[in-house]
């Protein structure tokens, strides 16, 4: 028998070994659970929406979040943080009422970085370095790989906070030891505007020194969009040429975001921008649907293709408060030949208005031609499928 010497939170091992006769192995589990949490609290800074956040539990590798309605007995599982550092969960779900209160129970886990070893029969060996938990964890719990964003109704799952993972994590060891709260939902909208971030401390560190040049105070959504496109309009190219690590060598980069001065910045900023997140001030839409790393060369060069400056119209614009989506299909040129194409809508008011950067950028004398256009004018130049507008009713897109 083998003792592992584990005296630090997390997972540890006896491994019973066979002598002689007896051949194989057997690997008991224990975990050293982490403290529990405190300071849990719950606010409703968004519409139909509890915001619950909590101090660092030592030893925790994230928390499970339970919640049950007033007059309820039993709590629910809703979900799990994996983020440890910085403790916060938005909780979106279709069945919280207006004016309801809820309850929160936070417990803290610790996970089991051998989640994939045979527990007996085959030859024991160690997890090779830097196998930890968290680097499956991020790319294992849903189908198909699909993402989390991909999987939510948009109606009301429009913003992904990337630190709160849907799903119970059965490979880990949870504490007994919980923390509560009590919160009400917002029964009507906040005229607040919210900064939209990706997530990324890079890309919003550059939409940030872009917008500055763009955005000013005491502009309204509409006066915000419109500059954000009049700008990209004028100041950036449409071509395929940005896909060429030769050719890009060539063009001028606005933005050094690979220098260690650029990158120091930026991490600066993220801590920034952080807060604001976990306070409930703003919010995070995460960076794997936005083809984030397009609209990064897009923000450097000020150059790309409709797959580079389609999202980062997309990302200035969430950064400037307005909420904007992309749709993929295919561009109807005027002799009726097609072509693969992404675009965006954006929400104005009580409606959604198409926009089209890229191919204003190409045809910069007309560029009034693709902006805040209705769904009746843009089937004559665009075709689309009904499942990439899934979620939003129709009746919210101006005819």
């Amino acid at each position: 028998m083998r003792y592992e010497d584990n005296v630090k939170y997390g997972v540890g091992r006896i491994i019973i070994s066979g002598r002689g006769n007896y051949m194989g192995y057997h690997i008991l589990k224990f975990g050293i659970l982490p403290e529990k949490p405190s300071g849990v609290k719950v606010k409703s800074p968004f519409y139909i929406e509890n915001t619950i956040t909590w101090k660092k539990a030592k030893g925790a590798d994230g928390y499970y979040i339970y919640r049950k309605a007033a007059g309820e007995k039993d709590y629910t599982f809703i979900a799990n943080v994996t983020d440890a550092n910085f403790q916060v969960f938005h909780d979106k779900s279709k069945s919280l009422k207006k004016n309801k209160k809820y309850q929160y129970k936070v417990t803290s886990y610790v996970a089991d970085p051998y989640f994939d070893e045979e527990i007996e029969g085959s030859v024991y060996s160690k997890p090779e370095k830097g196998n930890e938990w968290s680097d499956f964890y991020f790319h294992s719990p849903y189908k198909n790989d699909a993402s989390c964003y991909s999987n939510f109704d948009n109606d009301y799952y429009r913003w992904y906070n990337y630190s709160a993972i849907k799903g119970r994590y059965v490979s880990a060891f949870e504490s007994a030891r919980y923390a509560t709260a009590s919160g009400k939902v917002t029964a009507k909208k906040s005229r607040q505007r919210h900064a939209i971030y990706t997530g990324n401390a890079t890309i919003d560190y550059m939409a940030y020194l872009t917008n500055k040049k763009i955005v000013r105070k005491g502009m309204n959504d509409s006066r915000r969009i419109q500059a954000i496109y009049n700008w990209m309009v004028k100041n950036c190219t449409f071509t395929k040429d940005i896909q060429s690590s030769g050719k890009r060598k060539k063009m001028k980069c606005y933005i050094k975001y690979a220098s260690s001065s650029v990158k120091k910045r930026a991490q600066a900023y993220e801590k920034k921008i952080m807060q604001q997140i976990y306070q409930g001030k703003a919010l995070c839409i995460g960076d794997s649907w936005r083809c984030c790393k397009q609209a990064q060369m897009a923000l450097a060069y000020r150059k790309g293709s409709c797959s580079f400056l389609t999202p980062m119209f997309n990302i200035l614009c969430g950064q400037a408060g307005v909420e904007t989506y992309i749709v993929s299909g295919e561009y109807i040129n005027r002799d009726k030949s097609r072509a693969y194409h992404n675009w965006s809508f954006a929400k104005l008011g009580k409606k959604y208005y198409w926009f089209d950067v890229a191919v204003a950028c190409i045809n910069k004398n007309a560029a009034s031609s693709w902006y805040k256009k209705g769904t009746k004018y843009w089937k004559t130049c665009h075709s689309w499928s009904k499942g990439d507008t899934k979620g939003y009713r129709e009746a919210t897109f101006q005819k």
